[in-house]
């Protein structure tokens, strides 16, 4: 019997009951938001809103976790928040970056 390699039908996506989303997304969170407390001197403004795009992403996830109902109606909405997650800190951080390397002239 052949088992299915399709993500679609990986267990995260189909009868997890979301915790694993949660307790990823709150490490990430917790791990970009040290990164972002870091920005802050180079750049406030940015640091602090990332901070709080973040912290409103992993509360959207809490909401979806304890508001929708178990199954794949649950689980797809909580992997693209988290994938929404981990792109919008990566484009942050190569923002910021960008921002310092225009300002040093170099």
């Amino acid at each position: 019997m052949s088992e299915s390699t399709r993500m679609r039908d990986q267990p995260a996506l189909t009868t997890s009951p979301g915790t694993s989303w949660i307790v990823v997304a709150a490490v990430t969170f917790a791990l970009c938001g040290a990164v972002f407390v870091l920005l802050i001197p180079e750049a406030p403004v940015f640091g602090w809103v990332a901070i709080g795009v973040l912290a409103t992403l992993l509360v959207a996830m809490l909401v979806v976790r304890y508001a929708v109902r178990p199954g794949p109606r649950r689980l797809v909405p909580l992997a693209v928040l988290y994938c929404s997650m981990v792109g919008f800190a990566l484009i942050a951080v190569l923002a910021v970056g960008a921002g310092a390397i225009a300002g040093s002239g170099t």
